[in-house]
């Protein structure tokens, strides 16, 4: 990745941590992502394996789960 790429990237990911930052009042947000970082903007966690639900719930139970592996 060139020093453009990476500055491009790291702009779009701090405009996607801007966005999920701003609480709206009745509004949902889905974020698909494999990047941990941003569990601190959610309310709520869930882990899709296989296209089933392997966990629910939120970061601080997610963060305590994944420690006990």
């Amino acid at each position: 990745m060139t020093p453009s790429e990476r500055k491009l990237r790291r702009a779009a990911i701090l405009t996607a941590v801007e966005w999920l930052a701003i609480r709206r009042e009745n509004s949902t947000r889905i974020l698909v992502t494999h990047q941990l970082q941003f569990l601190d903007c959610a309310d709520k966690v869930l882990v899709i394996e296989e296209g089933a639900i392997v966990f629910d719930g939120t970061p601080k139970q997610f963060r305590a789960s994944a420690a006990s592996k």
